[in-house]
């Protein structure tokens, strides 16, 4: 419904205001949804080097290259090293998970408050445009009235 002319509505500065942080909340959202993807491309990196050390190390064992117990601990360290990055990266990812989590609720209450904001205003336009009619209608029959009084007294 198209706004009446003279209609001023109270909550205006608080529906500004929710979208606002309304937009607040979506760039957080975001920047933590960017975060997410580049923590995952670093723990894919990770499983991808540790399969590659582990391949090595099958390797090594296959061919019996000597019992060289030296590159056997050597890939063994490398390997607890990488496990230790995939550990870390993926705690990082679950707090960045839990963090969108908390981030998606708070948009959808701030949806919500917002688009209660505009029901009530859409109420409150149409009983405006109502107050308006009754006024014209009112008008309307007091002209009618004086007419009708004015063409009696002719």
């Amino acid at each position: 419904m198209k706004q009446p002319r003279g209609f001023q509505y109270p909550l205006q500065p608080v529906t500004v205001k929710c979208e606002w942080d309304v937009n607040d909340a979506l760039g957080e959202l975001a920047h933590a949804n960017r975060r997410a993807a580049e923590q995952q491309q670093l723990l894919d990196s990770l499983h991808r080097q540790f399969r590659e050390a582990r391949e090595y190390g099958a390797r090594q064992a296959a061919a019996k290259a000597a019992l060289n117990l030296e590159s056997q601990r050597l890939t063994f360290r490398y390997l607890v090293q990488i496990q230790g990055g995939i550990d870390a990266a993926q705690q990082q990812l679950d707090a960045i998970a839990a963090e969108r989590a908390q981030l998606a609720r708070r948009l959808a209450a701030l949806r919500s408050f917002a688009d209660g904001l505009e029901r009530h205003r859409k109420d409150a336009v149409h009983e405006y445009a109502r107050a308006l009619d009754a006024v014209a209608i009112k008008d309307s029959d007091d002209l009618w009235l004086q007419r009708m009084n004015w063409r009696k007294m002719k």
